[in-house]
């Protein structure tokens, strides 16, 4: 893994007590977020496929949010990936912290829809919905697991300098 050196650590970083070590683990949670992603798509896509629950409301703007819930993920995971080979522009760090604090928004929003859509349903189908919300969960938290990573690695100054421009 490479090591930021002096010259690639932006002036807001310096002096911040940074741990460039975290970004593994930010690495590994993040994986397994993105493993939660997958069974969700599947089962989403699975779920708009069934001609019991076309009706559901939230189907096409569920299907949004799943997609850009994905679309901040592999943003934040490619930057990790940059960081880990010792890239720290600043704009990497702020696009990370940006594309996970929006993940996180997108999974909260996915979570009313199936919660809505739980309400309506019935039978195989409401189970099914459930099983979704458990994989909003298991994403989610895994998410979060990874930016608390992320906040150690680059500096609690430098995360709420970006990650507060992203949640406004």
């Amino acid at each position: 893994m490479g090591q930021p050196n002096e010259s690639s650590i932006p002036p807001s970083v310096q002096g911040e007590i940074i741990q460039p070590h975290k970004i593994g683990m930010a690495q590994y949670w993040l994986a397994a977020s993105l493993r939660g992603e997958e069974a969700l798509l599947t089962l989403s896509a699975q779920l708009s496929r069934l001609p019991a629950t076309r009706a559901l409301a939230r189907q096409a703007e569920l299907q949004e949010q799943n997609l850009r819930s994905t679309g901040c993920r592999m943003t934040a995971f490619g930057c990790l990936k940059r960081m880990a080979q010792g890239d720290w522009h600043e704009s990497v760090i702020a696009t990370l912290a940006s594309s996970m604090v929006q993940g996180r928004k997108h999974d909260r929003i996915k979570r009313g829809y199936l919660l809505e859509m739980k309400r309506s349903a019935k039978g195989e189908v409401r189970t099914a919905v459930e099983n979704m919300l458990d994989w909003v969960d298991y994403t989610e938290t895994h998410l979060t697991k990874s930016m608390v990573e992320t906040q150690q690695s680059i500096g609690i100054r430098e995360w709420n300098r970006w990650a507060g421009s992203a949640s406004t």
